[in-house]
């Protein structure tokens, strides 16, 4: 029995997601959120370092919490 491939997020997903949040959420919320199970939240979990190291969001508490990057 084939299962059905699940399709991954876009970075473009993540940001669309953490702009409609008012508060830094936690990456388990994040997967939750975004309908990611199995080896979909390892890719996830790559997807936010990359963005990370762009700049694009902030990480706190050792990474578990995640929000945009303050642009002024």
């Amino acid at each position: 029995m084939a299962k059905d491939k699940q399709q991954m997020p876009t970075m473009e997903d993540i940001m669309s997601y953490l702009t409609e949040q008012s508060r830094p959420v936690m990456k388990k919320e994040l997967t939750r959120a975004l309908k990611v199970q199995g080896d979909g939240r390892t890719h996830v979990k790559k997807m936010i370092r990359e963005m990370r190291e762009k700049g694009l969001i902030h990480t706190e508490q050792k990474g578990h919490r995640i929000s945009l990057t303050d642009t002024l």
